[in-house]
């Protein structure tokens, strides 16, 4: 099946300084481009004083970034479409981003400090506190903030690295290595899911439902799946692709509603009801330096493949 030949862009933090943008742009329209083929790749640095960039969306038109800077101190910034930069303004009482979404706004997962952290040179952190505060807040389309909440529920509040937020309908999801915690815009914690044996990777919104990725270390189902969580009453999960020969460390959707997965190889379509998949563009074709990218985000006519850190 023959597509629309379509750019591939990419944020990544290289060596802490640089904010890498691959524009995966294909230079033929031949089939060659369906699998993968006759991309190259453009770069743009990221804002001076950003060390670490630990979050990404999209509004569809601006690329939002969170992290810190090299004092330490948590930076949100709006890139624009022509390549400048618009600073945020983060309350002086939030430590530490945690994850952005956009939903007709920009919401911002963000509080103290996690139990655990790594700084731009890699070294672990551990900040031990009784009880950590959380809050959500929420930008609106010019940068200004309109409305902090503060979260609340034990299983929000124990410093968790959460490193995703999402909102499927009316509720708001946050993601750490073994947990996914379910709240609403008050900031109650309705439901979790909380993982023993296994890994959350990465997670994607579709419509009102949420496409997640983990990776179980058990013998009985070691491997990586995917599954489809439903924001109902109560949280149901839906398996829908197990692979043993590869990590889906990023998730997307395309305009369509396909599902988009990126693993050590590259990124792919994947068919949902053959389980199969279909490539759209390869890591070893386009040089990529960093191949385990956590999401895929439609951008314009491209994709944004980001690897937070």
């Amino acid at each position: 099946m023959k597509r629309r030949p379509m750019r591939l862009a990419s944020i990544f933090l290289l060596f802490a300084v640089l904010l890498g943008g691959c524009g995966l742009e294909s230079t033929d329209s031949t089939d060659k481009a369906d699998l993968g083929y006759g991309y190259n790749m453009v770069s743009a640095a990221a804002p001076s004083e950003m060390t670490v960039i630990n979050s990404q969306c999209s509004d569809g038109e601006n690329i939002y970034i969170s992290g810190m800077s090299g004092g330490g101190l948590p930076r949100c910034y709006k890139v624009l479409s022509d390549g400048s930069a618009k600073k945020l303004k983060v309350p002086g009482t939030v430590e530490y981003i945690y994850g952005l979404c956009y939903d007709d706004g920009l919401y911002m997962l963000c509080g103290d400090t996690p139990h655990s952290w790594e700084d731009a040179q890699g070294i672990q952190h551990v900040n031990e506190q009784a009880e950590y505060s959380l809050s959500m807040i929420l930008f609106d389309a010019d940068g200004n903030l309109l409305k902090e909440t503060t979260l609340a529920g034990s299983e929000l509040q124990d410093g968790a690295r959460f490193f995703s937020l999402e909102k499927a309908g009316d509720k708001f999801f946050a993601m750490s290595g073994r947990r996914l915690v379910c709240f609403d815009s008050s900031g109650q914690e309705l439901d979790n899911i909380s993982l023993d044996n296994s890994q959350f990777l990465a997670m994607c919104r579709r419509g009102d439902e949420l496409i997640v990725s983990c990776f179980n270390f058990g013998q009985d189902a070691f491997g990586c799946e995917l599954s489809v969580i439903k924001a109902d009453d109560k949280l149901s999960i839906t398996g829908i692709y197990h692979s043993t020969s590869s990590i889906v460390s990023g998730l997307g959707i395309t305009e369509n509603g396909e599902i988009l997965i990126a693993n050590e190889k590259g990124v792919y379509f994947l068919k949902e009801k053959s389980g199969q998949t279909e490539p759209l563009a390869m890591w070893s074709e386009m040089g990529a330096l960093m191949p385990e990218y956590s999401s895929v985000i439609p951008y314009k006519d491209a994709y944004i493949v980001s690897a937070p850190g």
